[in-house]
């Protein structure tokens, strides 16, 4: 906190020492009618960038508050209007006030001289708004994310998720292409600014609607980011490398060229600073394994600390990774596309934990102890292509397919003490091995065909789609169980192989058929079959391996489901009403060797989605639907899984499907006039058949985990997003609430426990809103966790944290920028055994030099305190839990970039041309 309150005071001393006034006026056309959404900017003379804005509201009124006495370029721009320009000496004659300004209309015909540097900051296209980015200063060396920073109506948070006018960016394209993958963070985060000529934002329409040209509330908010010219002549990229202190060390290789018709990237990294060169939807894609997620035989995977993904969280372990890819495509003809892409990672990772757990039954209580020392190396080599053809007016046609394979090595020594009442009652050494690779493809494929105009039927789609994987994960492990209050110990040295394949196939079916003015029905029918097949061969190692039948069973898994369904519609240019059903109706079959058990079951699912545009900038809109999730082979495997002695788990072939409904209300809020921006939203779930473990807790503490269907689940979530500029101060605010609520079943020895979980979430941030030299930029967040157990009330248990951070960015000319950053988390002890706080400070200093800043040298100091530390706290059916791991530490890196963006007709650089 006092971090925050000192920036806080450092800015606002600054700031208020500064003398400021306001300008004001009117926009209007020859016939002295207003323009709305003319953007008016006060420009720096030096540069012509952009200082202060504004936008003309349906009066034609604009002003711009809070400017700083001085002398600025005042532009003002409207579509189809030539752009006014006037000197502008603040403070002046009319006190501000500029009256009326007249602009006027373009000639159709072009003067034979026009001028060619002229640029507009913003400006409004229908439903498009477009950046310049000349005129937001940027550094040498910022990547895209920098640039958007500086955005009027662009946040972007500390990880790198943008928003536009209050809604989440969804995709970012390149010159209209998509980069890499669908990951919006991909291309900012790699490309340059300064090859950046305009930033686009705008609302993706379906591909049905783009066809049809019949609205279907379908959209997603995205940017496209338009290159110079000249960067698409040429290669652009960079290369950089790093070594510092303990023998860390980094390296970067980053290389472009657009065109037209071409798009080539390749990118490559290395490093031993725990940084991952891969996303969150490569790591869903390929989750590391079974035995590095493995507890007590069934998988988890748990977004915490240690999850080996780059967006922005603490990385536990100490981690060498690599990574290279490349992205190509190829557009011979205007919306008929190939493209194909690879972005393959490897790493190592070196793990000690040290686990302390609270757990409960209806009874007692107990404590358990354990610390791990684990060795990983995992690989993974995803191939994305496509192909799409847009070009026909009547008809699109879509292919997009997959191929990844992933490999995974995880060695694993570990400890388990268990105790009641400070008695020792189990403990367990155990050495494990595992060896998991995987293999998975994938081919979807879509046609649409738009109807006559004169016909009713309007749109036919069709979709096609197979997928298929392959696993195999090969364990070996051998453990030491010791129970002194029975006098027993037992040795196993055993190996356990899972070798699972899945095969599923889809198609579907569906038209548009216009019933009236601007109503619709859509008939559709889709077919589904699922297969899965597991085989488990668990015995005693040896030349031959010797299998122990009952416990290597062969599961498969069958079923096939058909739907037909029926949506209505009804849009205008305000509103947006879809309603529908669907029958869903299914055969399943799972045997496990010889014994099969078959079952069918149909289900009436609904749908609903309804939106209002209630104003320009506000939106309110709901949303429900019900859907059914079915077990997978895992989870119907009735044998036992015993590899953790502890942990005994078996599945249940029974499982019946859950069936979850869903809701979700939203209102949305952005005034273009003062940057205001305020997200409303709440959603819940109710789950019906929930598949719940069903525990129970034996007399030496080892616990027999059933998987059975509970009645219910409920979950809530509420959401507020506020940001808005206090202009008087120059500063941005933000806002951000979070409240979740759930509430299930957790059967504990055969007594239900309802669990019900609480947290509460606040974080408040102010950022200096002219980013020229001096960035300023902190925050503070507070967490209240609160989980109460129906069985045992004196195990419920609420614990907070709270956290302040902190970024000062001081940019005194081209050649040098120094950065600042703390982030501080607090752990209050309450339920634990002592409250913690970890102070995290870095410092960087860069200098940038050579003709056009091409290179640069930076000094970077991590964790200068050298307080990091690995932690976690959460809570689940029946325990709380609080690891600590080790983490990377204090170090110094000293780093050369050089910027490859040699293009023809410059003779500084390197020279890369490509014809």
């Amino acid at each position: 906190m006092r971090l925050f309150v000192f920036i806080l005071c450092v800015y606002c001393s600054i700031f208020l020492h500064a003398q400021t006034t306001r300008l004001q006026g009117y926009i209007l056309n020859n016939s002295k009618e207003p323009l709305a959404f003319a953007t008016v900017a006060l420009l720096y003379p030096s540069d012509s960038t952009l200082a202060y804005f504004g936008i003309s509201n349906k009066d034609g009124k604009f002003e711009i508050k809070y400017v700083p006495e001085g002398t600025y370029i005042m532009q003002i721009a409207y579509l189809g209007y030539e752009t006014h320009y006037e000197d502008m000496n603040l403070p002046n004659e009319k006190d501000g006030n500029l009256g009326a300004i007249i602009l006027q209309e373009k000639s159709t015909v072009l003067s034979s001289v026009e001028v060619a540097d002229e640029y507009i900051p913003i400006q409004f296209k229908n439903d498009t708004i477009e950046y310049n980015a000349a005129a937001f200063r940027t550094k040498p060396n910022d990547n895209v994310e920098e640039l958007l920073r500086k955005l009027p109506g662009v946040e972007v948070d500390r990880a790198g998720n943008i928003k536009v006018v209050g809604e989440d960016v969804v995709r970012v394209l390149v010159d209209g292409k998509e980069f890499f993958s669908s990951d919006p963070k991909v291309p900012t985060k790699n490309l340059p600014a300064d090859a950046i000529d305009k930033i686009q934002t705008y609302d993706q329409k379906s591909d049905e609607a783009e066809l049809t040209g019949i609205e279907d509330g379908t959209r997603e908010k995205t940017i496209n980011l338009v290159l110079k010219d000249d960067k698409k002549k040429a290669w652009i990229g960079y290369v950089e490398g790093g070594y510092g202190t303990d023998n860390h060390y980094m390296s970067n290789a980053k290389l472009y060229r657009f065109s037209s018709k071409h798009q080539i990237a390749f990118l490559g990294m290395a490093n031993n600073i725990n940084e991952f060169g891969f996303s969150f939807q490569d790591y869903m894609d390929f989750n590391g394994g079974i035995g590095s997620m493995m507890s007590g035989g069934n998988i988890e995977i748990n977004l915490d600390n240690s999850t080996p993904v780059n967006f922005g969280q603490t990385v536990n372990g100490l981690v060498n990774s690599q990574a290279g890819g490349f992205n190509y495509s190829y557009e011979k003809v205007k919306n008929k596309r190939f493209y194909i892409s690879y972005l393959g990672s490897a790493y190592t990772k070196d793990l000690t934990e040290d686990v302390y757990s609270q757990n409960f039954t209806p009874q007692s209580s107990y404590i358990e102890n354990s610390n791990s020392i684990s060795d990983e190396s995992n690989q993974r080599h995803p191939l994305t292509f496509g192909y799409k053809n847009k070009s026909d007016s009547v008809q699109h046609f879509i292919i997009n397919g997959n191929a990844s394979y992933g490999a995974v090595n995880y060695k694993d020594n570990s400890l388990s003490e268990q105790f009641s009442n400070d008695t020792l009652i189990n403990m367990v050494e155990s050495r494990s091995k595992n060896k998991n690779t995987r293999a998975a493809a994938s081919l979807n494929a879509s046609w649409l065909r738009k109807g006559k105009k004169e016909s009713a039927f309007k749109l036919f789609k069709s979709d096609a789609g197979i997928n298929y994987s392959h696993s195999l994960d090969q364990l070996k492990f051998f453990d030491y169980s010791h129970f002194p209050e029975l006098g027993l110990n037992e040795i196993r040295n055993q190996y356990q192989n899972d070798e699972n394949e899945v095969i599923n196939g889809s198609f579907s079916v569906s038209t548009l058929i216009k019933t009236g003015k601007k109503l619709y029905i859509s008939p559709g029918l889709s077919f589904e079959v699922y297969h899965e097949t597991l085989l488990r061969e668990q015995g005693i190692p040896s030349e031959t391996n010797l299998s122990i039948d009952s416990l290597s069973p062969k599961i498969n898994y069958l079923y096939s489901i058909l739907t037909p369904s029926l949506e209505f519609k009804r849009n205008t240019k305000k509103a947006k009403l879809s309603f529908g059903v669907e029958f869903e109706i299914s055969q399943n079959t799972n045997s496990i060797d010889a014994d099969e058990v078959s079952g069918s079951d149909s289900f009436i699912l609904s749908f609903l989605y309804w939106e209002k545009e209630i104003k320009t900038g506000r939106r309110l809109s709901f949303m429900y639907h019900s859907g059914i999730s079915r077990p997978r082979a895992s989870q119907l495997n009735p044998v036992e899984n015993n590899i953790n002695p502890l942990n005994l788990y078996r599945g249940n072939r029974y499982l019946r499907p859950e069936k979850v409904h869903s809701a979700m209300l939203q209102y949305m809020l952005f005034d273009q006039f003062s940057s205001t921006s305020l997200f409303l939203g709440i959603n819940g779930s109710y789950t019906l058949e929930k598949m719940s473990w069903s525990r129970t807790v034996n007399s030496d503490l080892s616990q027999n985990l059933f998987l059975e269907n509970v009645p219910y689940e409920y979950a809530m979530r509420g959401m507020l997003d506020f940001s808005t500029p206090i202009r008087k101060l120059g500063i941005n605010t933000s806002v951000k609430l979070r409240e979740n609520w759930s509430q299930g079943i957790s059967r504990i020895d055969n007594t239900d426990n309802i669990n019900t979980s609480f947290s509460h979430k606040v974080v408040l941030s102010l950022e200096k809103r002219k980013h020229e030299k001096l960035d300023i930029s902190g925050g503070v967040s507070y967490e209240i966790n609160d989980t109460r157990y129906s069985i045992r009330e004196s195990m419920s248990y609420k614990y907070y944290n709270f956290s302040y951070f902190g970024e000062i960015g001081w940019t005194p000319n081209d050649s040098w920028s120094f950065e600042l950053s703390a982030d501080i988390m607090n752990y209050q002890a309450d339920n634990f055994e002592e409250a913690l706080s970890v102070p995290l400070l870095n410092a960087e200093m860069s200098y940038n030099f050579l003709k056009n800043k091409r290179a640069s040298i930076t000094i970077k100091g991590f964790d200068l305190l050298n307080k990091n530390s690995g932690i976690e706290r959460s809570s689940y059916e029946n325990y709380l839990r609080e690891s600590r791991t080790n983490i990377i530490g204090r170090f110094y890196m000293l780093s050369l970039r050089f910027r490859i963006n040699k293009f023809k007709g410059n003779n500084d650089g390197l020279n890369i041309e490509m014809e």
